[in-house]
């Protein structure tokens, strides 16, 4: 359970450092990792 959590919010705070940064924005792959990285958290 806490393993979890600790996914989760580290999950969050690449989705801040995601929006905050453009030049992540810009990277299709990064993009797609951070929503693999998400969808992989929800689904735990």
């Amino acid at each position: 359970m806490v393993f979890i959590s600790a996914i989760s919010s580290a999950s969050r705070k690449l989705w801040t450092d995601w929006l905050l940064f453009p030049f992540w924005r810009n990277s299709r792959a990064m993009s797609w990792a951070l929503f693999a990285g998400t969808l992989l958290t929800i689904c735990q």
